[in-house]
């Protein structure tokens, strides 16, 4: 692959501030958006968190105002909320245990030393630990998606500037999960004056270390 073919994509993509609301993505695209955010590779694998596809235009208008009035919540084509647990008990561990067991089919005792292994570490965590090591991963997640969604040509913009309770709230989230970002998805606007200014990035002797 050319090194231009390589990085087209990430060359293209930008924070896209004014989206096109007569522009729909593709179910096709969108659906892809999603496997690769289910293929995220996350920490021992237990994809410690949720994402809500947003489409009732109702939740989307409120959490625009929960959101300062950011008009992408409410023109991209696709909202999504990423959402990591809070807390979370055995049972993660114990799903991620019998997905290996279905998939894998591994002997046992394998998969029983591994999910113990896992219980035993996570079980002298505090749930303020849980918290911020599951939000890490959702970020993961969220990653991968706005390269996904570069590769496809989808627009997109990454949101945190939101109250985060008045959101969550909006959701009406079940117990133990907190939304901590939203993915807006779509078709710039031609008005968007954004798309034409320069990348600012620092330079790669400022950026990277050799040891």
């Amino acid at each position: 692959m050319k090194k231009e073919d390589f990085l087209s994509s990430r060359q293209w993509r930008y924070a896209t501030k004014k989206f096109d609301p007569d522009k729909r993505v593709t179910a096709e695209s969108f659906e892809l958006i999603l496997e690769a955010i289910r293929l995220t590779p996350t920490s021992y694998g237990l994809q410690p968190f949720k994402v809500f596809a947003i489409e009732n235009t109702g939740l989307r208008q409120a959490l625009r105002e929960a959101g300062f009035g950011q008009s992408q919540f409410t023109d991209a084509s696709h909202l999504l909320g990423f959402a990591h647990l809070e807390a979370f008990s055995e049972e993660l561990i114990d799903r991620f245990a019998g997905l290996v067991r279905d998939i894998r089919k591994p002997e046992p005792e394998k998969i029983e030393g591994y999910a113990s292994f896992l219980k035993n570490l996570f079980g002298s965590w505090t749930n303020d630990q849980k918290s911020r090591w599951a939000d890490k991963q959702m970020y993961l997640a969220l990653g991968n998606a706005l390269q996904a969604a570069a590769e496809l040509k989808v627009d997109s913009c990454a949101l945190e500037g939101f109250d985060v309770e008045k959101a969550n709230a909006i959701l009406q989230l079940p117990e133990g999960l907190k939304v901590s970002a939203f993915l807006a998805l779509g078709y710039r606007s031609t008005e968007d004056q954004t798309q034409h200014l320069p990348k600012v990035r620092v330079a790669h002797e400022d950026l990277f270390v050799t040891l």
